[in-house]
Order: C-alpha cells, then structure tokens, then sequence
C-alpha cells in the first residue's frame, strides 16, 4: 500500500485513523523521518527535509516528523496547529504525542519511530473511544 497524493485529511478520529495508517506505511519518495523536525513557515513547506538537514543540522524544525508527514499527505493540513484543530485533540494530548519526546521513554530522540508515533495515536484512540 502506498500513501496517499495529497487527499484530505477527515476530522477527529477518522483522521487520526488516516494518520496511524500513513505512520505504518514507507515513507513517501524524498521524505526523511526524524522526530524533532516539523514544518514551522509556509516557505520551509517547500523545501526538502534533506535540503534543510544540510543547511541547518538535525534540528532545523524542517520537515520529518508525523506533523511534517501530514502537511506532505494531506491537502488541508496547512500547519501545525491546523492539524491540532483537524484532529480535534485535546492540547495536551496532541502536545506530549507530537512535540513531547520524553514520553516516548526511548535512549534518545532520534530512536522515535513513525510506528513509535502510530502506537501513541492508537493509545489515546483507546482511551477516547473506551476500548
């Protein structure tokens, strides 16, 4: 299966859903996961996260994590409070899953893999949906 070209994201769990989804999915062609980059300006939105990488290092605030991953996916996902407000999550929740890396209990950040990602999204499905 691959990922979708920039479809829609659905709103709420439904999205979240999509999103577990394109986290368990390869990587779409030229995008590089790290944990700690996410896009921040809509003129980082155009540049690669490789071409950042070299430019500004591992933390530039670039394009490779799951934030960054749904700009890429997802045509209505403009940023990232835009995916916050797509998804519907409560500000805590969506702040220790995507930006919170100590939740992740791994050796360092670089170790959080999109999977480790799709796990988080799953235990909080669980735990607003009670099952």
């Amino acid at each position: 299966m691959t990922h979708p070209t920039k479809s829609t994201l659905l709103p709420g769990n439904a999205g979240i859903r999509q999103l577990i989804s394109a986290l368990r999915q390869p990587m779409p062609e030229g995008f590089v996961w790290d944990f700690m980059t996410t896009f921040e300006t809509e003129n980082d939105s155009k540049r690669t996260a490789a071409n950042l990488k070299e430019e500004f290092g591992p933390h530039c605030q670039s394009a490779g994590c799951a934030m960054g991953l749904a700009r890429t996916l997802y045509s209505n996902v403009e940023s990232n409070e835009g995916l916050n407000t797509i998804l519907q999550m409560p500000k805590e929740d969506f702040h220790n899953i995507f930006w919170n890396e100590q939740q992740y209990e791994k050796e360092d950040v670089y170790s959080i893999s999109p999977d480790d990602v799709a796990d988080k999204l799953e235990e909080y499905l669980e735990k607003v949906e009670g099952n």
